[in-house]
Order: C-alpha cells, then sequence, then structure tokens
C-alpha cells in the first residue's frame, strides 16, 4: 500500500506540472485567478487517483474477471475524464459532452485491447521467473 501512496502523491504532482505547462502554452502571458489553481489540483487528485491508485490496484490486487475490470475501469477513467474536462474548461465540456457514446465506446474498446498485451506480458514475464528459478 505505501507503493500506492508513493504513486499516487508522484502523479499528482507530475500532473499538475504537466497541467500548469498546457496552461502556458495556451493561454501565454494571460492571468489566471487563483481559484483556478484550485481546479488544476483537483484535476491533478483525479488523476493520481485514477492512475495511481485505482488502476494498479484493480489490476494487480482484485481477482475480478478481465471484462468486469475493463467495464468497470472503462467507466470509472470516463466518468474522471469529463469531470476533469469540466473543471478544466466548462466550454470545452459542453463542446464534447454529445459525444460520451463515441467516448465510452472508445475507451472499452481500448481497455479490453490493452488488457491483453498487459497479460500477455505479466504471463510471459511470471514464466521466465519460473523457468530461471527450475533451472
Amino acid at each position: 500500500m505505501q507503493r500506492l501512496k508513493n504513486q499516487v502523491l508522484q502523479i499528482i504532482l507530475f500532473s499538475f506540472i504537466w497541467l500548469l505547462v498546457i496552461c502556458t502554452l495556451i493561454g501565454g502571458n494571460a492571468r489566471i485567478e487563483l481559484f483556478y489553481v484550485w481546479k488544476l489540483l483537483a484535476i491533478s487528485g483525479i488523476i493520481g487517483s485514477v492512475f495511481g491508485f485505482l488502476y494498479p490496484y484493480t489490476w494487480e490486487y482484485l481477482t475480478w474477471s478481465a471484462l468486469f475490470n475493463s467495464i468497470v475501469m472503462t467507466g470509472v477513467n470516463v466518468v474522471a475524464g469529463y469531470v476533469s474536462l469540466y473543471l478544466f474548461s466548462d466550454i470545452l465540456f459542453s463542446f464534447i459532452l454529445p459525444y460520451w457514446w463515441a467516448v465510452l465506446l472508445v475507451t472499452l474498446i481500448l481497455h479490453l485491447f490493452m488488457y491483453q498485451f498487459y497479460r500477455r506480458y505479466e504471463n510471459r514475464k511470471i514464466a521466465r521467473q519460473l523457468n530461471r528459478l527450475k533451472d
């Protein structure tokens, strides 16, 4: 659990820096309100909790089926993405919201596709470790 805690904090920090770079590139010398910095911190917290805790915990520690993992994490990912997008820009959120079904479908397909590669990689890694123990 300590590893997950460290991952969350690292991802929050790096995503906050990443968001500041994006805002700097988009906004240039524009001034932002202090409340917007809190929004960026909230977005970083969402990113950190999803990618630093929920993904590793779901894929490494839970024993759900691959399909159920993919469906649950797709829902979490889409909701977190839309909440983050709303915090970043409500105009951009209202522009993308009508395409929620396409976002959901693409995210589900990518989760299923990437899970197959991840499991294949993990199985090969475990097989190599077992073969080393056998020798």
